[in-house]
């Protein structure tokens, strides 16, 4: 399966990233590093946004003009250097906000829909699947990443986006809290023990999660997700509570988000290690393909 994004919000993106003072010098060193600008990228962002506006009255509710995956990996290899929680905050407010003006000049709605998003994740691109969590779980560009890792992570996104609206009985919840501990051990690899690979990859993401979202990779919420896993998978019951009971005491949506937010973390921190290590020559096919990519586009609207 292909990942790609809405036209109109990798416009947006790529605006935001060259309008931002703070990430010009990073963003300028890539650039220069393919043999191309600022002018160039600029240039880009008009072209993606000329063809969503060219098309989307054609399009029904739910569904976009969109540019491919190379596109996502280009712009990813361009913001890899921006881990920073801070960094990728303020640059998804900006494309966000950019995005919803253009959608509003264009269309006269006010509301952004869904598929018009794309966000950084640890200075990874990616589409975000809106259903339990604005921002959780991300559809990344693939290609990257070992395959069973991703055919995991892609189970776990498609899981998530097929799940009950309301309610999400005890099936659906066992099988997000087993897809995060699959999704751990594939990345690290090797026999270590599930925690111990959590506890790896946690160390990893140090400095790039939120403040929000710290205690996801602290030894307090590891023995509590432990815990849960036991309860779940009948392997320990708390105390003398039969599994029902138990399994009551964790009927918490929360829990299901955070396993959702730290998986997509765990991937997108490795995406991020393996796109950073991409030497120019490498990304030079990206470039290529942008180039050409709806080159029949005018930029006029």
């Amino acid at each position: 399966m292909n990942v790609d994004g809405s036209a109109l919000a990798a416009s947006a993106l790529i605006r935001a990233l060259i309008s931002d003072s703070e990430v010009s010098s990073d963003l300028e060193d890539r650039l220069f590093q393919l043999g191309v600008d600022a002018d160039w990228l600029e240039a880009l962002a008009d072209r993606y946004y000329a063809y969503w506006h060219q098309t989307f009255s054609h399009y029904e509710d739910g569904a976009t003009a969109t540019v491919d995956e190379h596109a996502l990996l280009l712009m990813s290899w361009l913001t890899a250097e921006l881990r920073g929680p801070e960094q990728n905050v303020r640059l998804n407010s900006d494309a966000f906000a950019r995005a919803t003006a253009m959608y509003s000049e264009a269309t006269g709605a006010g509301i952004l829909p869904p598929i018009e998003r794309l966000t950084l994740t640890v200075g990874v691109v990616g589409r975000p699947v809106p259903i339990i969590d604005r921002d959780f779980p991300v559809w990344f560009p693939r290609g990257i990443l070992e395959p069973s890792v991703e055919l995991a992570y892609q189970g776990l996104v498609e899981h998530v986006a097929s799940a009950p609206k309301s309610y999400w009985p005890e099936v659906y919840r066992t099988s997000v809290l087993w897809r995060l501990g699959g999704i751990a051990q594939g990345l690290i690899g090797g026999e270590e023990e599930l925690l111990e690979c959590m506890k790896s990859l946690n160390k990893l993401l140090a400095g790039s999660l939120p403040l929000a979202y710290r205690p996801l990779t602290g030894d307090d919420w590891l023995t509590e997700y432990r815990r849960n896993r036991n309860v779940f998978t009948h392997v320990r019951p708390e105390a003398n509570l039969t599994f029902n009971q138990a399994l009551g005491a964790h009927d918490d949506t929360r829990q299901l988000i955070d396993y959702i937010r730290l998986a997509t973390y765990y991937i997108a921190i490795e995406l991020n290690q393996r796109i950073s290590s991409f030497q120019p020559e490498q990304v030079q096919r990206w470039v290529d393909v942008v180039d050409n990519d709806q080159a029949w586009v005018g930029t006029g609207v």
